[in-house]
This record gives structure tokens, sequence and C-alpha cells, in this order.
């Protein structure tokens, strides 16, 4: 028979913690710390107010259709630095010049045939599906393909709105890219990490 000392049995007679408490009190802690406010965040959230606001000024100044495109490509371009956001912001019109050039030809080269439309649109998706697997720039081929399922798989029965709507979506990108990335040049630029 073993003898256990004072301090084991304390531990022993203590309860243990519910561990589901102990599991949020972590959890909250770790938030805590993770969103803390600090200068970076707030230079780089300020950046952000401030290139969707001059996108909104821009659509609503020009009356520019499929302004939400502007802000979702703001949102998505904004990197930690202006590097990251310049290629990204690159990227991102490369791709939609790709799915717009896809969209555009597709429907000039078949005008009077939109059932041959759909086996170019799985073709155009294969394509898509099998560069952002196997080139350097994934992003820009997956990024075209999204565009021409967007737009020439809601409109093969009117191809002229397909056409319409790849312009406007080219335009929209192209504009809010450039605002994003003018904020992030002028307005407090971060160094590269």
């Amino acid at each position: 028979m073993t003898i256990l000392g004072s301090s084991t049995l304390a531990a022993a007679r203590r309860p243990e913690p519910d561990r589901g408490e102990s599991a949020i009190a972590r959890f909250a802690a770790f938030l805590r710390t993770e969103l803390a406010p600090t200068p970076a965040r707030w230079r780089a959230t300020w950046r952000i107010v401030i290139a969707c606001v001059i996108a909104t000024a821009v659509a609503m100044t020009f009356r520019l259709p499929n302004t939400h495109w502007q802000i979702i490509t703001i949102f998505i371009v904004s990197q930690p630095n202006v590097g990251a956001t310049i290629d990204k912001a690159l990227m991102r019109l490369g791709g939609t010049m790709v799915g717009a050039a896809g969209v555009i030809l597709t429907v000039v080269a078949f005008p009077q045939q939109p059932w041959f439309q759909l086996p170019l649109i799985a073709l155009l998706i294969g394509a898509s599906a099998f560069l952002s697997r196997t080139t350097t720039y994934p992003y820009v081929a997956m990024l075209g393909g999204i565009t021409v399922v967007i737009f020439l798989g809601s409109n093969v029965a009117q191809p002229a709105t397909s056409v319409d709507e790849g312009l406007w979506r080219l335009l929209a990108i192209a504009v809010a890219e450039m605002i994003a990335a003018a904020v992030h040049l002028l307005l407090w630029p971060d160094d590269p990490e």
C-alpha cells in the first residue's frame, strides 16, 4: 500500500474544472489577443473603407451597374502590403479579361447556335480547372472559368446580355483594382514583412 502525500490528497479532493468553461475562456483569450486593435489593422481598415467610398462615389457619379463587383474586388485585392495588392489586382484583372474574352468569343462565334454554347461552356470550365491545377498562376485560370460560368451559364438564350454583362464586369473590376491599388499606394503604405 502506498502512502499519498498531502499535496496529492489535496489535488485528488479538488473538483476538476469544467472543461467547457476553460475551453471557452481559452478561446475568448485567444480572440482578445488576435483581434486586439493595432495601428496596422486601423490603417488597413481605413484603406479599405476609403477605397469602398471612392468606388461607390465613382459608380454613383457615372451610373455604373454592378457596383457590388467593385466592393467585392476591393476586399479581395487588399493585401497586407502594396506589392501583394498590385500582384493580386493584376492577377484578378487577367483572369477577368480571359473569362470575358471567352464569353465574347463564344457569343460572337456562335450567334445563331445557342445549343452549341453549352458544350463550349463545359469545355471552357474543364480547361479552366485543368489550368488552375497545372499553371503557376492558378488564380487567373480559376477566375476566368468563374467569369465564363457566371455570364454564359445564365444567358444562353440572350447572347447580347452575356456580352454586356461581361464588359461591365470587366470595367467594374478594373476600376476597383485601380482604386484599391492607388489608395494602398498613397494612404499609409506598409512595408513588406
